[in-house]
């Protein structure tokens, strides 16, 4: 798995460095958008396979710690990218990203490894693959599925509009929201991954996309465009604390999901995985349903104004799907919680009822045969009596 991650490195520099000699929208669109993404799988997969091997009862905190480095780039980014596009221009602002990049990403490359490295002279029996038809079909999976799918949808959306929301900010006001906004998440990160270690999963996810949810009707919806950053920021804050650590619940949950008391590795990076689908989806689909409801204040009439930025549409959008992200993983939890255990009782309790009678049956019919062979045994007797 190591050489998936030099690759992944090697993938996203050389992808970014071409980036910057192409001027074409559809070839940027490859190379700065379709490579670097692929180039992130092949560097994040191996360490969602590890996570599982390296920690047991802490691995959401574990894994918040681990992935909350992308919320440290989005601190400093947007004013580093301010500063370059400024001075340098996009071509050789892409050049340093890129070589800077692959420096840093090599250093810590080198450092990450396995758990238990498999020794290829060792007589280790691997468990087999799990069955992907089960897992994926699962009720628990594709419920969390479709629950990460509808967050992603209001999540990425907040991210993308975040300095939209206002006509009276100004682009350093603007860096500055979303610098605070990812400054949020990185903490959310580890905030929701250490919440999952003390509490079941699915619940902590129904939690975080229920705040989500009442923060946009309430603090975002009846936000005016006026007020602008004095209302937009301490949105910005909650919103990423809330709903910024959504993935890094991912690994108890599929731990969870698997069902097997962490023995599977192989089946929970499976289910993890699953859901990083879930969250790419909804990362495509969302803004892109988003930006065509999305209004900017002086598009609209006095009437339409609700909302810091003026687009009711969009609002609604956000609520409902995070509502519905929480509504499912609620729905989900209370059913495998109190229904699962209550409907395995009762059929626990009709199999006893139905082995107690299939015994007093036979019971009786053993009685019935014994009585049966009396009767023959006296009748014999009673014939040998005659004859002789």
């Amino acid at each position: 798995m190591i050489p998936s991650m030099w690759a992944g490195v090697f993938l996203f520099s050389i992808s970014m460095l071409i980036a910057s000699f192409v001027s074409d929208i559809k070839l940027l669109i490859v190379f700065q958008g379709v490579f670097p993404g692929l180039a992130a799988a092949l560097c994040a997969f191996p360490i969602i396979r590890w996570i599982p091997e390296w920690f047991d009862k802490r691995k959401g905190i574990a894994t918040g710690l681990i992935f909350s480095g992308g919320g440290v780039g989005g601190v400093y980014m947007p004013f580093l990218y301010e500063v370059f596009l400024s001075k340098l221009g996009y071509k050789w602002s892409l050049r340093i990203f890129a070589i800077s990049t692959a420096v840093i990403a090599s250093m810590a490359v080198a450092f990450v490894k396995p758990r238990v490295p498999i020794s290829s002279k060792s007589n280790i029996k691997r468990m087999p693959m799990p069955n992907f038809w089960k897992t994926f079909t699962s009720w628990g999976f594709l419920c969390v599925f479709v629950s990460s799918l509808l967050q992603s949808f209001g999540y990425f959306n907040v991210a993308l509009f975040l300095p939209r929301f206002s006509d009276t900010l100004s682009p350093s006001a603007g860096a500055g929201l979303l610098a605070a906004f990812n400054v949020c998440c990185l903490i959310s990160q580890i905030l929701w991954g250490h919440i999952t270690d003390k509490m079941n999963p699915t619940l902590a996810m129904s939690l975080s996309s229920g705040l989500g949810s009442v923060l946009v009707l309430f603090l975002w919806g009846f936000n005016q465009d006026y007020l602008g950053i004095k209302v937009l920021m301490p949105f910005s804050i909650l919103f990423g604390l809330i709903t910024g650590g959504f993935s890094s619940m991912w690994s108890q949950c599929s731990y969870e999901l698997a069902g097997d008391k962490g023995l599977d590795k192989e089946k929970q990076s499976l289910l993890w995985s699953g859901l990083s689908v879930a969250r790419g989806i909804g990362a495509i689909l969302g803004p892109t349903i988003g930006s065509l409801l999305y209004k900017s204040p002086s598009q609209l009439t006095k009437f339409e104004r609700w909302g810091s930025a003026g687009s009711p549409q969009l609002i609604a959008l956000v609520a409902t799907s995070l509502f519905g992200s929480s509504l499912i993983c609620l729905l989900f939890y209370v059913s495998d919680k109190y229904l699962k255990p209550l409907i395995k009782d009762k059929s626990s309790t009709f199999r006893s009822r139905d082995n107690i009678a299939l015994n007093s049956l036979d019971s009786s019919r053993r009685s019935s045969i014994r009585q049966s062979r009396g009767r023959i045994g006296s009748n014999l007797v009673e014939m040998d009596s005659r004859n002789s």
